[in-house]
């Protein structure tokens, strides 16, 4: 029990508390998120912010939104947003990561004979299927990480998306760029 709780605070709620206090001072800062008190408080600007981020999206109105916040309002904002965004995220990269390594094993008249219709309608399926999966998070995860007890994975993950909300309302950082290239 021990052991599977250090797991799912290392592999859970770390990456987690790290993604939503990045995601969240993001918003702070872009003033699209409004500053909150609690977690009662965080629920109703979120919900604020994903109406808003939906109002202007069916007006068309120009947002100053990057593509991660984009996709993280897509998928609903807040924790479960978040989850689903992160899962996308990984599961986008592994597959980039394994499609670049056939790539390179195949010769270059095997990768002519791959490249038309069938690609492009297997890319669409996939991209739908890593959607799917990306909402369905829950499921995804207990697939792909060996997990005694879905429940601590989930606190762990949830608690990490809390402290990274709380120290990002109360230890903004005003400019990500600039504090990860401080020397």
């Amino acid at each position: 029990m021990f052991i599977e709780i250090i797991r799912a605070i290392l592999f859970a709620g770390i990456p987690i508390f790290v993604v939503s206090y990045f995601m969240i001072n993001r918003a702070i800062q872009s003033k699209q998120l409004d500053r909150f008190n609690d977690s009662d408080g965080l629920d109703s600007a979120m919900k604020v912010m994903v109406k808003q981020y939906k109002e202007n999206k069916k007006k068309k109105v120009k947002q100053d939104t990057n593509p991660v916040m984009a996709k993280w309002m897509y998928f609903g904002g807040g924790f479960y947003g978040l989850m689903a965004l992160i899962t996308y995220l990984y599961i986008e990269a592994k597959e980039i990561f394994e499609f670049v390594v056939k790539l390179f094993k195949l010769s270059w008249d095997q990768v002519w004979s791959h490249i038309g219709f069938d690609l492009l309608v297997d890319l669409l399926v996939e991209a739908i299927q890593n959607l799917i999966s990306a909402f369905v998070w829950f499921h995804y995860w207990a697939d792909e990480i060996t997990m005694k007890n879905g429940w601590y994975w989930l606190g762990a993950a949830y608690i990490g998306y809390m402290l990274g909300a709380k120290l990002a309302e109360q230890f903004p950082v005003q400019n990500t760029r600039r504090f990860f290239l401080k020397s």
